[in-house]
């Protein structure tokens, strides 16, 4: 089960007052990864960012190597006049 805190301050601070106020409800429950929602967002995004980034390159990629046939072709029909 997932569960968001809101804290203001040090979140060192912060993690150690929830692992006490887990350890008084149930010494079984644990504080798994604890961490900011920023940085949790910025994993988030990563993935598609890479995949955006992926394939803008092979889009221009394939624009280079449309441009350089395109060249190709109209230099080869002008040259044959």
């Amino acid at each position: 089960m997932i569960r968001t805190v809101r804290v203001r301050g040090d979140l060192a601070e912060a993690r150690e007052r929830i692992r006490g106020v887990l350890a008084s409800l149930d010494p079984d429950l644990v504080l798994y990864r604890p961490r900011a929602l920023s940085s949790l967002m910025a994993g988030a995004g990563a993935q598609d960012r890479f995949a955006t980034l992926l394939m803008s390159v092979f889009a221009l990629l394939a624009l280079a190597v449309a441009g350089v046939g395109s060249y190709g072709v109209m230099a080869e029909t002008l040259s044959a006049e």
